[in-house]
């Protein structure tokens, strides 16, 4: 019972159209749980129970609104387009314009300095594989993403981290390499994908030519929300 009033609350928060959904720490979904963890606590009998407000300590990353679409490659028709419905950026992001950007899309393997030697990105859409690692947000990916940051090959219009975990749906991912700050991930706009999205992807670009390369619209809108609106409570 108490498990599904609480399942409950996060299947409100997907209802109510967040992309980010669930009982995120420090919404208001997370609150209505306490709130409830509260007046539970009191109606088995317990009398010294307080609720503490916690701030969050650092601003938190809030995705307002996305899109990645192929909107061409070899083999399309005039105006096909495809959609990856399960790609998501679960931190912190740049944005795009209003509207995103289309650009044309490149691989660079898991962008290992011999794989991005001689490699001009600039403007481009770099579609990045990582490599899982011992941990749930480790992966080889956010040690190349620094890479990318750095500039050396010059500034893409965005990333699409390429993940290898096998059956995933959706994968809450994050960029930016151990301990290299939380804010790494606004260099430039990106998203992660699945492993059968990025397949798919990799097999347009196998046939992609100079006369007729992937392109893709790379859509991200959100926001850093800070400690006035982000909070917690402690019960």
């Amino acid at each position: 019972m108490y498990l599904d009033h609480l399942t409950g609350i996060s299947i409100k928060s997907k209802n109510d159209g967040n992309l980010i959904w669930g009982r995120v720490q420090g919404t208001k979904y997370e609150r209505e749980a306490s709130h409830y963890v509260e007046g539970k606590l009191k109606e088995l009998g317990f009398t010294d129970v307080r609720k503490d407000k916690v701030p969050a300590r650092r601003p938190l990353w809030y995705l307002e609104h996305f899109e990645a679409t192929v909107i061409a490659a070899p083999g399309f028709k005039a105006k096909q387009t495809y959609h990856f419905n399960n790609a998501l950026t679960a931190y912190q992001s740049a944005t795009t314009p209003k509207g995103g950007i289309a650009s044309e899309v490149i691989f660079v393997g898991e962008g290992t300095p011999a794989e991005l030697s001689g490699r001009d990105l600039s403007g481009k859409i770099v579609l990045l594989r990582t490599r899982g690692l011992p941990g749930g947000l480790f992966h080889s990916a956010r040690t190349a993403y620094s890479r990318l940051a750095v500039g050396n090959y010059g500034k893409p219009a965005g990333v699409i981290v390429w993940s290898d975990i096998a059956n995933a749906s959706v994968v809450a991912g994050r960029v930016g390499a151990i301990g290299g700050g939380e804010n790494l991930g606004l260099a430039f706009p990106w998203t992660v994908i699945n492993n059968q999205d990025g397949s798919y992807l990799r097999k347009l670009l196998d046939r992609a030519t100079t006369d007729e390369p992937v392109r893709m619209r790379l859509d991200v809108q959100g926001e850093e929300q800070g400690p006035d609106i982000r909070y917690s409570y402690n019960v």
